[in-house]
């Protein structure tokens, strides 16, 4: 199917995730808020995070309140 990826393993998915959001454009104001807050020492945490995800989903921040519940 287009858009989507297939892998033989949970940690090939996880490393292509990773990579996507250190590598591709769209993220890079997610990088660059995350290296903003490893120079000013702030904990790094998944709901800290999830919130700099900017148009990882199609479905736009409610992807990202979903993720919390």
């Amino acid at each position: 199917m287009k858009g989507y990826s297939q892998f033989d393993s949970i940690e090939q998915s996880v490393q292509a995730y990773v990579r996507n959001l250190n590598t591709h454009p769209a993220y890079s104001s997610f990088r660059k808020s995350r290296a903003q807050m490893r120079k000013a020492d702030q904990e790094l945490t998944a709901s800290t995070m999830i919130h700099k995800l900017k148009g990882y989903s199609t479905r736009g921040s409610s992807y990202n309140n979903y993720l919390f519940a």
